[in-house]
């Protein structure tokens, strides 16, 4: 693992895109999976020293990395694939690819030169032997490393020859041969960390992780570490002959980590002759405003397209321009005429409009129409469509809301189904005319659009709808800053910070006809008809919407609903400073990113991520449960020279909640942000444990889970849905557990694979044996493969080794035997590879039923507590096998360690230790060479989304 949070960059996201926070939260959320699935191996396969590149497993590592880009690949390129699963290995493939630079010895050799072949086919260095001595003796107080002293404590070989470093607790530990070694013996990991293994010779350590000489003994080695982890993630991604854009390409690549265009303005315009007195006040102030756009967020592309009549059952026209004056022309020229007393096919032309192959991703649409929509029953395969894409829909009604009477969930439902095509006209007419609104409300609802009724009567002037439009079409993506429900009067008050472009207050509760009054922090009151930046509208169903462009910051600015006692406001803004929050769980040795569900009572640590915080600084995570009750925790400060972490220690509530900010912006003036989610307590662990196989056709793959009832103890049940649907084929012997608190339960499953390359989807939900409410759930993707499956490994038979000889200098006075066999599925076992063992004194011979079935008797010393083979398939791919002679017994060291480190200490290195930096830095400069491929123009603008 590599700190490098204190590494300089001048490369920033905010540098490359426009302002598109929900864009950046897709590409952002790619990342943050990329990054957790490094996170969920550190975590999970810590003891394991392969995936970590330690303990001179560096061959293990590298058909690791080989067999992961090849399932990479394999994933990306199916017709029907998971994007969740192809991100979760490249996070895999980077973790251990990165550990590489951090853990051996090629940096101090080679310095910040990339090793090209690891991972691929070709043949690695040689590694040194686990009977030969790597490292000389160093002193690794921290004051003395300070010094240098444990700079040239690598044995230089000739030939260049790799090595790593041993961690104490890990599965492949330094051989008892190395007691008595003296100066010289394997390398260590080193520093605070590390615990006894550094005190064993070679004593000291190579690990590059840090700058910090108390936990990297080869602390002046990190820069050039880190450099040469940027760059061999650069040549994974990029390099023209071993690159993965060379094997899946490009445009599967921008799907994996969702990097798009900027996304269109799209206007669809029903031009039928009802619409002409509407739309023709609205035309010049729209164009107006859309030029306005244009200075502040430059739209990659505009859509101009018209709606007419329902005789036509079609767009007319989609006109496509990257040029405002363009789109200015088209919409000044429509022309209107027909429609009558029919609906017109709304549905489709928004469908049309956006398969159209210049619609593309992130779309902000604007629907202007007076009638009921003809086509009404395809809404779900419009809001899929659009949802697909990431479309948001505002639909400006101009029909009349009070005509229509209300109808119950039923008739609304049945509007939208396929019974419904079975109407007659006369009958379709009756019951869109009464439904229309409700109808085309769903749609805005499920792609987080407006429906905004234009109607004088309830939608206030034109004016004050374009006013609203002119931040509607901006790039999508609000701040949340507050949101309080009000039992005995409505009116709050709120800051109003230097980081918000526009400023939004929704009000649900208040009646049509209420007065509204907003003040700034000077108590000034706008005057909505005349305020040009300024809007308020009524959205229908007792909910208003104000809004203030460019809001003059201050503290504290005040709106109040006069007739109304209880009402809900929720502020929100378009803001410069982004906020994410980390929610992470003590672990041993870090704390780490917590996967489900956070432990009711349970200690963690709040990690904020905020981007444009600039000259501000954070003071307190609130955390706010459904009722109301609020704890609040200080903020505390991790600094480095590329940026300040703030963090806090906080404790979960036995209810739902929300996570929230406070702090000071560049100007001193208070600022506040809210989570956009709820987070969801529990009493009970889920732990889904690691596993090394593959689901084949026809065959059972087995599966472990642990259920820890953290809480009081009480009774569960687990429920399994599969996708596609597999009940027969998942068999787990109960699926009821009566928990103690505190004691784990493991439970086995079996999953027989079905179709070769079918993608399988399990969801696990834990909940109360008597209830339905999920309180924690896991979901896991596998693919069922034949021909790519990897090799198994059984062992066959184990000897032992009397303690008495196990742990003493004459442990070679004592042997055992022991078997495994491996089964190739795919080409045939054609090396094995051994762990944790002194190779001088193990004997391996082997016997073959055929390419596939290869049998290997490992005779050794009781030198050799246990031992790890590996096989290796033609193809690549591996399996290994544990003989454990020692029943998990550790080797007794007997030598004092440093005073454990405080909490804090740990929560920090955790922090500077991840990959994330790299893993993001390394996918801006992808997203910058990406940008120079496409269109080979340098004016494109990108959008992460």
């Amino acid at each position: 693992m590599l700190n490098i949070f204190n590494q300089p960059t001048t490369s920033n996201a905010s540098d490359l895109v426009v302002v598109n926070h929900q864009a950046r939260r897709k590409f952002s959320s790619s990342v943050d999976a990329i990054i957790q699935a490094g996170n969920d191996i550190s975590r999970e396969m810590n003891k394991t020293a392969y995936y970590h590149m330690m303990g001179d497993q560096i061959k293990q590592g590298h058909f690791h990395l080989k067999w992961l880009k090849n399932r990479i690949i394999l994933l990306a390129t199916l017709p029907k694939t998971d994007l969740s699963l192809v991100r979760k290995l490249i996070g895999q493939y980077l973790y251990t690819m990165q550990s590489f630079y951090s853990s051996t010895n090629w940096v101090e050799d080679k310095g910040k030169d990339v090793y090209e072949v690891l991972g691929t086919n070709q043949n690695l260095y040689d590694v040194a032997k686990t009977n030969v001595s790597t490292c000389t003796n160093c002193v690794d107080k921290t004051e003395e490393v300070k010094k240098d002293s444990c700079k040239g404590n690598i044995i230089k070989t000739n030939p260049f020859r790799l090595t790593s470093a041993y961690l104490y607790g890990q599965d492949v530990e330094k051989s008892l041969k190395f007691l008595n070694t003296g100066d010289v013996g394997k390398c260590s990991y080193g520093g605070a960390l590390d615990g006894k293994s550094s005190k064993f010779p070679g004593k000291g350590g190579i690990n590059k992780d840090t700058k910090s000489p108390k936990h990297s003994p080869h602390y002046m080695y990190h820069q050039d570490a880190v450099d040469a982890a940027i760059k061999a993630t650069e040549h994974f991604l990029m390099d023209s002959k071993y690159g993965l854009v060379a094997s899946i390409g490009l445009s599967t690549m921008q799907k994996i980590l969702q990097v798009y265009p900027q996304g269109p303005i799209i206007f669809i315009i029903d031009v039928t002759h009802g619409m002409d007195s509407h739309f023709q006040s609205m035309k010049d102030p729209l164009t107006e405003r859309l030029k306005n756009l244009e200075s502040e967020f430059k739209p990659k592309v505009y859509v101009v397209a018209n709606i007419t009549d329902a005789d036509d059952k079609k767009v007319q026209g989609i006109n496509t321009t990257e040029k405002v004056d363009d789109a200015v022309k088209w919409i000044k020229g429509l022309h209107f005429s027909g429609g009558g007393d029919f609906p017109e096919h709304q549905f489709t032309a928004m469908e049309n409009t956006l398969k159209s192959s210049h619609a593309g991703k992130m779309a902000r649409v604007f629907v202007f129409t007076d009638s009921g929509a003809h086509d009404y029953n395809k809404t779900e395969n419009l809001t899929k469509l659009a949802k697909s894409i990431n479309a948001k829909i505002d639909i400006i009604y101009f029909g009349s809301v009070e005509a229509r009477r209300r109808r119950d969930v039923s008739d609304v439902e049945f509007l939208l189904s396929d019974e419904s095509s079975n109407l007659g006209d006369r009958e379709k007419r009756e019951v869109t005319r009464y439904d229309e609104y409700t109808i085309y409300k769903n749609v805005t609802d499920q792609t987080s659009g407006l429906m905004i009724p234009a109607a004088k009567n309830k939608g206030g002037s034109f004016l004050q709808i374009l006013k609203f439009m002119e931040t509607e079409m901006w790039p999508p993506g609000e701040a949340s800053i507050m949101e309080s429900s009000l039992k005995t009067g409505c009116e709050l008050s709120f800051p109003v910070d230097s980081y918000l472009k526009y400023l939004r207050i929704k009000i649900k509760g208040a009646k049509s006809s209420v007065k509204i009054t907003l003040k700034n922090h000077l108590q000034n009151t706008f005057d909505f008809e005349k305020e040009a930046r300024a809007s308020k509208i009524y959205l229908g169903d007792n909910t208003h919407i104000l809004q203030v462009k460019q809001p003059t910051p201050g503290k504290f600015w005040h709106v109040k609903v006069d007739e109304t006692e209880e009402c809900t406001i929720k502020v929100t803004g378009h803001s410069g400073l982004e906020f994410k929050y980390l929610l992470v769980k003590s672990g041993e040795p870090f704390f780490y990113p917590m996967s489900g569900s956070p432990i009711i009572g349970g200690s963690y640590a709040i990690v904020l991520s905020l981007n444009n915080l600039k000259d501000g600084k954070v003071n307190s995570v609130i955390l706010r449960d459904v009722d109301g009750k609020t704890n609040s925790y200080n903020a505390k400060t991790y600094n480095s020279s590329r940026e300040t972490i703030y963090h806090a220690k906080v404790i979960i509530p036995d209810k739902n909640f929300t996570i929230s900010i406070t702090g000071t912006d560049d100007r001193d003036l208070e600022f506040r942000r809210l989570s956009d989610t709820k987070v969801v307590p529990s009493p009970v662990l889920f732990t889904l444990l690691p596993y090394n196989a593959d689901l084949m056709p026809n065959k059972q793959l087995k599966l472990k889970f642990n259920l820890t009832d953290m809480v009081d103890g009480g009774d569960y049940k687990v429920t399994i849905k599969t996708t596609p649907v597999l009940e027969t084929k998942v068999v787990m012997a109960r699926t009821l557990f009566s928990l103690s608190k505190g004691k784990p339960v493991t439970q086995e499953m079996t999953i027989t694979g079905d179709t070769d390359t079918e993608l399988v989807k399990l969801e696990i939900s834990v909940s109360k044996s008597n209830s339905y409410v999920v309180l924690q759930k896991h979901v896991e993707v596998l693919l069922t493969t034949a021909a790519a499956a990897r090799p198994t490994c059984e062992v066959r038979e184990i000897g032992s080794c009397d303690k008495k000889w196990m742990f003493q200098k004459n442990c070679s006075s004592a042997s055992w035997e022991g078997s495994v066999r491996f089964t190739a599925h795919s080409g045939a076992i054609k090396e094995y590879l051994l762990g944790n063992a002194d190779i001088e004194n193990v004997k391996v011979s082997s016997k073959s039923w055929g390419a596939s079935n290869v049998e290997y008797t490992l005779k050794a010393s009781c030198c050799n507590p246990n031992v790890y083979i590996t096989g290796v398939s033609s193809d690549g791919s591996y399996a290994q096998c544990k003989l454990e002679l020692s029943g998990g017994q550790k080797i007794a060291y007997d030598i004092p360690v440093d005073d454990e480190l405080t909490e804090l200490e740990i929560l920090i290195i955790a922090i500077v230790c991840s990959l994330a930096f790299i893993i993001i830095l390394s996918i801006i400069i992808f997203v910058v060479w990406w940008k120079s491929k496409h269109d080979g123009g340098d004016d494109f603008d990108l959008n992460f989304g």
